[in-house]
């Protein structure tokens, strides 16, 4: 199994890849058939699977001062995720900037355009979470609209 620091890491000419994504702490049974299931398609894809994971914990750094449980040290994660078929493993440095990723840009440039996913699997919480930060996401936005139109009808008032 290759190991990258970031996904910038990619060799130039890197094929298409299934991507998995998670924190993937102690590598359990959910974890196991999340990677299992992303290394066989890419078996039956014909192409590498990659698992991306974060260091720190990411709520280490969206939470400073949370010091989550670690419940598998980052060398035995990896020899648990290399003895699951894994072709590449991609430890990505989770930073203040990283964090600030909108899930478009994520996606984008780094699933897409670095990693060259063909496909792109992910557990059922991941989806949830994902739904859920983007309808907080457009809530957020609509009140930003909604209270400039509201400025703005204010100015348009006292102007009269």
């Amino acid at each position: 199994m290759q190991r990258w620091r970031g996904a910038q890491a990619a060799p130039s000419g890197w094929g298409r890849a299934v991507v998995t994504i998670g924190v993937f702490d102690g590598v359990h049974k959910g974890h196991q058939q999340i990677i299992g299931h992303a290394v066989k398609r890419a078996g039956e894809l014909g192409v590498q699977s990659v698992v991306v994971t974060f260091d720190p914990h990411p709520s280490e750094v969206v939470r400073p001062g949370s010091h989550p449980a670690v419940l598998t040290e980052p060398a035995r994660k990896a020899e648990l995720i290399e003895a699951l078929g894994v072709d590449v493993l991609c430890v990505q440095p989770f930073t203040v900037d990283f964090s600030r990723l909108s899930a478009e840009a994520f996606v984008h440039d780094m699933l897409v355009e670095q990693l060259h996913a063909a496909l792109i699997v992910v557990g059922e919480a991941t989806v949830e979470r994902a739904v859920e930060d983007a309808t907080k996401r457009a809530k957020r936005d609509l009140k930003k609209e909604i209270r400039a139109d509201a400025r703005e009808m204010e100015r348009a008032v006292d102007e009269a």
